[in-house]
């Protein structure tokens, strides 16, 4: 058994190198990896992890450098998440695209259309086109609670109108 494979059944991430260049080969399911190419550093190819498949059969004998596993958002494909204020940043410091289409999802809550490793595909408001984020600008978004006011204080619609369901109005 190649000592990649080896690696790869107990850690999610192998950095290889080979020719002053680093690949990082990943453990997506039993049996299908995903991997980086080669980079100049190894911080420039963490960026990349699982955006290219590989079949183990080209698993060479290259150098292993290090093994990792990372923790990460585990969205999933129904998900709603939140698009967090840092997106263009994150979008930037990833070498993602940002648009007009992008800037106008921050703030809100869409759907996941596709999870992958490091960043995930989101559907718009309609539906008619998705666009990638990196997990590091995505958030499960809290519940909105509906408020009402009555004088200086907010309380929560659902438990005042629960708490006040039975009052009888005063003739």
């Amino acid at each position: 058994m190649n000592n990649i494979k080896k690696v790869l059944q107990t850690k999610q991430n192998v950095v290889v190198k080979y020719d002053d260049e680093y690949a990082i080969i990943s453990n997506i399911r039993p049996n299908n990896y995903g991997w980086t190419g080669w980079r100049k550093t190894i911080e420039e190819t963490k960026r990349w992890i699982g955006c290219y498949s590989i079949d183990e059969s080209n698993f060479k004998d290259w150098e292993i450098v290090d093994a990792f596993d990372f923790e990460q958002p585990s969205f999933k494909g129904i998900d709603k998440v939140l698009i967090l204020p840092n997106a263009k940043e994150e979008c930037e410091k990833e070498d993602m695209d940002w648009n007009e289409k992008k800037e106008e999802m921050v703030g809100g809550v869409f759907e996941v259309k596709k999870v992958f490793i490091t960043y995930c595909n989101v559907w718009n408001k309609d539906k008619s086109d998705y666009w990638s984020f990196p997990k590091s600008c995505l958030s499960y978004p809290f519940e909105e609670i509906e408020t009402i006011k009555i004088g200086n204080k907010e309380y929560d619609k659902k438990e005042f109108e629960e708490a006040t369901k039975n009052l009888k109005p005063i003739n």
